[in-house]
């Protein structure tokens, strides 16, 4: 099983996207996947996909499908492994910004 955290642009912020978390968990959870953790009321997840579910642009999809049907919210996902967050972290990319 592969690792993954899910980032969703602009849920609940500013009153608009509300979704609840455990309704944003059994979404997820669903879909086959396990270990969901949602943080807070942000709108980022951890979860574990099974092989048999695709690469992270499928199960991107696949998630915002379900959003868009269940929840009625269609907003982007961003899915990333634990090694891409680290590697972005190690990149410093707030460093690099121009004053």
């Amino acid at each position: 099983m592969a690792t993954y955290a899910a980032l969703l642009r602009g849920i609940n912020v500013a009153g608009e996207a509300r979704v609840r978390m455990p309704d944003l968990r059994r979404i997820f959870e669903d879909l086959g996947n396990r270990d969901v953790q949602t943080y807070l009321q942000s709108g980022n997840v951890v979860f574990s996909a099974p092989p048999d579910t695709g690469d992270a642009p499928e199960i991107a999809a696949g998630l915002r499908r379900e959003m868009i049907s269940d929840l009625d919210v269609d907003v982007p996902i961003l899915l990333r492994t634990g090694a891409e967050l680290t590697a972005i972290v190690a990149a410093k990319p707030s460093e690099k910004r121009e004053p």
